[in-house]
């Protein structure tokens, strides 16, 4: 059996994409003390990425957490190229480019071409199936999905999503490099949006017809929701994960699921204006290089008027009515669900719980406000 590299340290993992995910990603694999090889056409993200290191290793020696020799160790485990021939030099690879099947297919063809046979080659998708990603590639038996979640530092959950052909072997390697990363490993079983964008797509198509239907602003709605227990209001963390993306994937589950995740008119025209969320510092809300003083305020105390709590209930209802059909279908364990639902989704308690079908799991502290924003 091929195993991974023991301790985190040893390891050397690639990240073929440099967009807002593929950025996160080798940024948080760095911080970990793992080797990086960021592959990017892109010079402007691959000096992202190195400069990100710098200041994060500077301020830890300022901090008394990271001697000089570390520092400077894991200034050299990281590097950024345009040559994807450097990828045969990882362990592991991730491949965070466009949300596009065909683009997707052709990575991974290149990957195949480039890396050892024991590679575990892994997909950061957010809704397109392992199975047709993976078909017909020679070695479709290494290929699984890998799934994190914005922000990537913050959020301690990621998916691991085995295809038609996946190994359990390969599993098995997902699981322990993600645990050697500081992560929890949630499998769950493909399908269309998975576990986490199936409830937070149920969600967020809830608040966004809540909104069309000028039931409430998008503030109001923030903030009900967070009057209500939540971490993040809905329209925060579509602006968090990029409007484009989510649009892709409503999209996606569309076609697999029907209307009810169909992208309406508040989503389609913000991505038309090119309003495509934090990354490009406006979407839902404005993102001024001062702050984030385009949010809504945080919830006054009772939670607003009766009606805005209604809404919440009915948002949050929509979520807990999909993680029940996700349970039903198989997706994962109801410990799975609740967890991730807490852990990405910023809920107070796990939706299973909610419904009275679990106990619930015991995770740790939610991040402070300003991580959950996803700041420095």
């Amino acid at each position: 059996m091929t195993t991974l590299a023991n301790p985190a340290r040893d390891l050397r993992v690639g990240v073929l994409g440099a967009g807002t995910m593929g950025l996160s990603v080798a940024e948080w694999l760095a911080y970990s003390g793992v080797g990086v090889i960021l592959v990017s056409r892109r010079e402007e993200a691959r000096r992202s990425l190195l400069d990100r290191v710098e200041r994060f290793g500077a301020r830890r020696t300022r901090m008394g957490r990271m001697g000089p020799d570390e520092r400077e160790r894991r200034r050299r485990a990281c590097v950024a190229t345009p040559a994807v021939e450097e990828l045969a030099q990882a362990q592991v690879v991730i491949e965070c480019a466009a949300e596009d099947l065909a683009v997707k297919r052709d990575v991974f063809r290149s990957l195949d071409r480039i890396c050892p046979n024991a590679t575990l080659l892994a997909s950061n998708t957010s809704s397109l199936r392992i199975s047709d990603i993976a078909a017909g590639m020679p070695r479709a038996e290494r290929i699984i999905g890998m799934h994190f979640f914005q922000p990537v530092r913050f959020t301690r959950v990621a998916e691991i999503v085995p295809g038609d052909q996946t190994s359990a072997e390969a599993c098995a390697q997902a699981v322990a490099f993600l645990g050697r990363v500081d992560k929890l490993p949630v499998v769950v079983k493909e399908t269309p949006g998975f576990l986490v964008n199936r409830m937070a797509g149920a969600y967020l198509a809830e608040a966004m017809h809540s909104a069309e239907e000028g039931a409430a602003t998008t503030a109001e709605l923030d903030t009900a929701l967070k009057a209500w227990g939540m971490g993040i209001g809905p329209f925060e963390l579509a602006d968090l994960i990029g409007l484009d993306l989510l649009q892709v994937i409503a999209r996606n589950m569309e076609a697999s699921y029907g209307p009810r995740f169909r992208p309406g008119p508040l989503l389609d025209g913000l991505v038309r204006e090119g309003r495509l969320g934090r990354k490009v510092g406006r979407g839902v809300y404005e993102y001024g290089p001062g702050g984030d003083s385009g949010l809504p305020p945080p919830p006054a105390a009772g939670g607003g008027d009766e009606s805005a709590r209604g809404l919440a209930r009915r948002i949050v209802g929509s979520l807990v009515e999909e993680a029940r059909t996700c349970l039903r279908e198989g997706i994962a364990s109801a410990e799975a669900i609740d967890l991730a639902a807490i852990e990405c989704l910023r809920m107070p308690r796990g939706p299973l719980e909610i419904a009275g079908l679990t106990a619930g799991p015991a995770p740790g502290p939610p991040p402070a406000r300003s991580d959950v924003r996803g700041q420095s």
